[in-house]
């Protein structure tokens, strides 16, 4: 029944349509961080989030008076003001 020329007629182009849709959706991780700095104790959160297919995760959002650095090993936070690297 579901091979029958009439119902490729009527449904085969919804069909495809629902397989390519589903064929290039993506799906991601999306996380946060809460960033301290052990030296003068700003403060703040990170938005994360990471595709399936990619090895590190992407810094979305970063709070004011920190920055992102990628190393091998992925990214980590630094404070801005005192260059060091922040507690998550």
């Amino acid at each position: 029944m579901t091979n029958t020329p009439s119902f490729r007629r009527r449904f085969g182009r919804q069909l495809e349509t629902i397989a390519a849709s589903k064929s290039f959706s993506r799906m991601a991780d999306h996380w946060t961080e809460q960033l301290r700095c052990p030296t003068c104790h700003r403060t703040g959160t990170a938005a994360l989030s990471q595709e399936d297919d990619d090895d590190i995760p992407t810094a979305d959002s970063i709070p004011d008076g920190f920055e992102v650095i990628t190393t091998s090993y992925g990214i980590d936070f630094i404070c801005s003001s005192c260059r060091i690297r922040v507690e998550p």
